[in-house]
Formats: C-alpha cells, sequence, structure tokens
C-alpha cells in the first residue's frame, strides 16, 4: 500500500470533483449524482471491471437524496447534508479504490439529524459493520461493529487512515473473532 493511500482521510472538504480517480469507469462514478446515470453505469459494469457491489451500494446512498412526495413533513429531515453525502461517497471510492472486487454490498441510512450511516452485514457470521458519518464536521463520527454479543465502538478522527476501514470490511467476510479486528 501506498504512503498516499495510508494518509487518506474520509473527511475531504466537500466538493463535485474530489480527485480519486483509478480508472476511467471509477472517475465516472465518482461525478454522478442521478440514479439515471448510475443505473446507466450498472449497465455498462457487466461489461467492465466494477464491482456490482459497489454500484448497488453508492446507488442505495443516493438515493437517500430522493424525496418520497407522500412522506412531507416539516419537522423531519428527509435528506442527508451535503457534507455528510460527500464525506459517505468519498469514503466508499477510497474503499472501492482499494477493495476492488473485494468490495461488499452495503446500504445506507439517513439518521435523524440529516447524517448518513453506512452499514455492511454478513448473517453468515453474524457480524455487522456502522460507520456514522454526522450532518457536519462539527459532530462525532463513529463506526460501531459487532460479532454476536461483542461489539465495538469506536471514534472516527481525522487521522484515521482508511486501512482501518478496508480491515473492518475484510473482518466482515471470515469468521475471525472480532478481537483479530
Amino acid at each position: 500500500m501506498s504512503e498516499n493511500q495510508e494518509n487518506k482521510s474520509i473527511f475531504a472538504p466537500y466538493s463535485k470533483n474530489r480527485g480519486l480517480i483509478v480508472n476511467e469507469t471509477l472517475e465516472e462514478l465518482e461525478n454522478i449524482r442521478t440514479l439515471d446515470e448510475i443505473n446507466y453505469l450498472k449497465d455498462k459494469e457487466q461489461k467492465n471491471s466494477v464491482n456490482a457491489d459497489f454500484v448497488i451500494t453508492k446507488k442505495r446512498l443516493l438515493e437517500l437524496q430522493e424525496r418520497d412526495p407522500d412522506f412531507d413533513d416539516e419537522n423531519e429531515i428527509n435528506s442527508p447534508s451535503d457534507y455528510a453525502l460527500s464525506t459517505s461517497e468519498n469514503l466508499l471510492e477510497q474503499l472501492y479504490s482499494i477493495l476492488g472486487d473485494e468490495f461488499p454490498r452495503g446500504f445506507s441510512i439517513l439518521d435523524s439529524r440529516g447524517g448518513v450511516n453506512l452499514i455492511w452485514r454478513n448473517q453468515e457470521f453474524d457480524k455487522e459493520v456502522k460507520i456514522k458519518i454526522p450532518v457536519n464536521n462539527q459532530l462525532e463520527s463513529y463506526v460501531y461493529y459487532y460479532q454476536g454479543d461483542d461489539s465495538e465502538l469506536k471514534t472516527i478522527t481525522v487521522n484515521t487512515p482508511i486501512d482501518y476501514f478496508v480491515n473492518l470490511l475484510r473482518w466482515l467476510s471470515n469468521n475471525n473473532p472480532i478481537t483479530s479486528v
């Protein structure tokens, strides 16, 4: 792993183009903002080397931006903040650039304040990894992971290396105990 990859932070400032380019297809994925674009790339994925689980995970994140016309409550936040969305996208893209075909399928849920929870599960080994991205950079981010009755909760900082998240997602796919993380 290069020194540059080790020191990347998931807390990059919000911008439409964060400069992460692994190959032409990933560059296209980085700039997508609509579900039509991701559906196009999902079809294209069958012809190229983009992992379908990554495409689905990113699509599920982008779906958080869609508003349900039947659910219009002024007191509820129904879309992620720009910070939470861009930080989540940045993290997914960095993870994919390292994991490639190992990238597991995940999903996203919106928290009550406009933050995002990125979640991966493995029911076979009774494991889950949840990364909480807050609504803004003033609030704390954390990662929660469990296996059976054992769990860990750790605060994420700007100094948390991307390797930490890569190792968690790799741990998810095997039967190693939580103490091995």
